[in-house]
């Protein structure tokens, strides 16, 4: 917040009014909860709230979440099951490694209906010299923080389309991708 004040929040939010009434999401890597309480009221929307960290999901737990119904779930994405509407993966495909990162989308377009919405925001390649510093910092502080097991900021969008998702939207500014 420090760094990039609400634009994170901006970013995260961007398409959240694209979701169909009644959906079944998954939200993967979901941190605090933070995306919980910012998600449509009106929709109706049935969350599996899928994150790693047992202290993160406590702390998302006492959150208001505007969801119908919210499902809390302490696992890893690669073993979890289940067939969702949305898929929202904000600020989380480019904590793996090159290798992991193909397991998990594999494993994410498995969990996707056939014309599911996977909702993606992740930090961004710059040719700026600011940017680049910047990235680079904060990559190493997440290394050496939450073990992440990636070495290095990747391209999330060229890799998504590689990866066979079919993009339907991008906001170049918020570097947010709806596939």
């Amino acid at each position: 917040k420090l760094v990039f004040g609400r634009k994170l929040k901006e970013a995260k939010t961007s398409y959240l009014n694209t979701i169909p009434k009644e959906s079944k999401v998954l939200i993967v890597g979901g941190g605090t909860g933070e995306l919980l309480e910012i998600l449509p009221s009106d929709a109706l929307l049935k969350v599996d709230y899928l994150e790693l960290s047992e202290k993160m999901i406590a702390k998302a737990k006492v959150r208001n979440s505007n969801a119908f119904e919210t499902n809390f779930i302490e696992s890893d994405v690669l073993s979890h099951v289940g067939t969702y509407d949305v898929v929202i993966a904000n600020f989380l495909l480019d904590c793996f490694s090159q290798e992991l990162l193909g397991q998990v989308l594999v494993q994410l377009k498995n969990l996707m209906k056939l014309d599911a919405q996977l909702l993606v925001t992740d930090f961004a390649l710059t040719t700026a010299l600011k940017g680049r510093i910047l990235n680079k910092m904060m990559h190493a502080f997440f290394k050496l923080t939450v073990n992440l097991s990636s070495s290095h900021l990747k391209d999330i969008r060229q890799i998504l389309l590689t990866s066979g998702f079919v993009e339907q939207d991008y906001i170049a500014h918020n570097h947010c991708y709806c596939f």
